[in-house]
C-alpha cells in the first residue's frame, strides 16, 4: 500500500471579496484509521470501583499502572464495586 492511500488531503482556501480563490490555502493531511486502535479499546477489560468517601463510581483498565484514586474527589479510599443488580433482585424475592 502506498503512503498516499493512507492519507486524505484537505485544502482550506481563504474566501472573501479581497481574497483570490486561486491562492493556496492551508493543507491538512489526515491519516486514515484502519480500526485496529478502536478494536484494541473495545477488547480492554475494565474493573468497576467505588469511592468510599464520595460514592463516585468509575472504571479503569485491568492492570493499570496509575495510582488507584477517585477521579472525582482524589481520595485513595476506593474499593472494587462488586454490586450486581441481578443478584440483588434474586436475593429480594
Amino acid at each position: 500500500m502506498h503512503e498516499e492511500d493512507d492519507e486524505d488531503k484537505l485544502v482550506i482556501s481563504p474566501v472573501g471579496p479581497d481574497k483570490a480563490p486561486e491562492k493556496k490555502g492551508i493543507e491538512i493531511t489526515v491519516k486514515k484509521n484502519n480500526g485496529s486502535q478502536a478494536a484494541r479499546h473495545r477488547n480492554t477489560e475494565l474493573e468497576k470501583y467505588i469511592c468510599l468517601k464520595c460514592r463516585y463510581k468509575f472504571t479503569r483498565k485491568v492492570g493499570s499502572n496509575i495510582a488507584l484514586r477517585c477521579p472525582y474527589c482524589g481520595t485513595g479510599n476506593v474499593e472494587k464495586d462488586t454490586f450486581d443488580i441481578n443478584q440483588a433482585i434474586r436475593d429480594s424475592g
